[in-house]
């Protein structure tokens, strides 16, 4: 799990996004670790692998309304593939909670056993499970509106009246006002919308009020500001990948990923950049075609 990253290969990293994903998890683990243990640091490691077990290892099902994790001793050995020969089940015949792995299709004598962990980009196999898949296309890159120093001042302006506009507006949860996931040949359609939000003034959110329309374009100078900001934002990650052959990298590196933690580690990380890479440069040439 990227949480369990060593120095050596956080100092490696050249990605905006990744950084920001672990930070974001760190910041996680360590408020539920404060609220379970109350903060003990000597305690802190330990914490860490029992949270990564639990994350890594469980399985979820429904009891009525409300999802239940589970964590199931052997099957949770159980590999992942976007293409499983088995899945994972509940067993109602028993009266005590248990699970059974049933074959959706034939399979052979020392054939491995495996199931699906979701249709999941590599970044959210890595953050939770620690591996990569290549050529995984559920890929995606989770874009955090960070902060751009000249658009400070406009993203900080009446923050909470932004948060609930852009919420109620889009519908979507007040933790998700600040960013969408961009995909290998699409993005999620509520981006840009998001980023109008942010960049309304408060003269404008008092002017138009409920008025205010996200999906399409405010006036002139809202949707300079908003493309100028996704612009901006994108060359800002683009610019720190575009110079390094991930191919060559990757080449070099691939017959020697899985002889120590370290090596498969630095591969993963070359994976998930040269991914990111890919899926940014979509994304500015589309910027070049649409919006210059």
């Amino acid at each position: 799990m990227i949480t369990y990253w060593p120095d050596e290969i956080i100092n490696k990293i050249r990605s905006l996004i990744i950084k920001d994903v672990i930070g974001r998890n760190t910041v996680k683990y360590r408020e539920l670790f404060k609220g379970v243990i109350g903060g003990n640091n000597e305690m802190e490691q330990d914490y860490l692998w029992a949270y990564q077990m639990a994350i890594s290892r469980h399985i979820v099902f429904p009891v009525d309304v409300q999802d239940v994790y589970y964590v199931c001793p052997v099957i949770d050995l159980l590999n992942h593939s976007f293409e499983p020969n088995a899945v994972i089940v509940p067993n109602v015949e028993f009266k005590e909670k248990c699970f059974e792995v049933s074959s959706i299709k034939d399979i052979k004598k020392h054939e491995q056993i495996l199931v699906s962990y979701g249709d999941l980009g590599n970044i959210d196999l890595i953050e939770r499970y620690g591996f990569v898949v290549e050529d995984n296309k559920h890929s995606h890159i989770p874009f955090v509106f960070g902060n751009i120093s000249k658009y400070d001042a406009i993203m900080e302006e009446c923050y909470k009246d932004k948060v609930t506009l852009i919420s109620n507006k889009l519908n979507c949860p007040l933790n998700k006002t600040l960013g969408g996931e961009i995909y290998r040949n699409r993005m999620e359609k509520q981006i840009i919308p998001k980023i109008r939000g942010w960049m309304l003034t408060k003269d404008d959110i008092n002017r138009m009020g409920n008025d205010i329309d996200l999906m399409n374009k405010i006036n002139e100078k809202n949707e300079e500001l908003a493309l100028g900001f996704f612009k901006s934002m994108v060359k800002q990650r683009l610019d720190l990948l575009v110079n390094v052959d991930y191919t060559k990298e990757l080449n070099m590196r691939k017959d020697e990923r899985y002889k120590s933690l370290q090596n498969f580690n630095e591969y993963n990380l070359l994976l998930l950049e040269a991914e990111e890479k890919l899926i940014l440069e979509n994304v500015w040439n589309f910027i070049k075609k649409t919006m210059m």
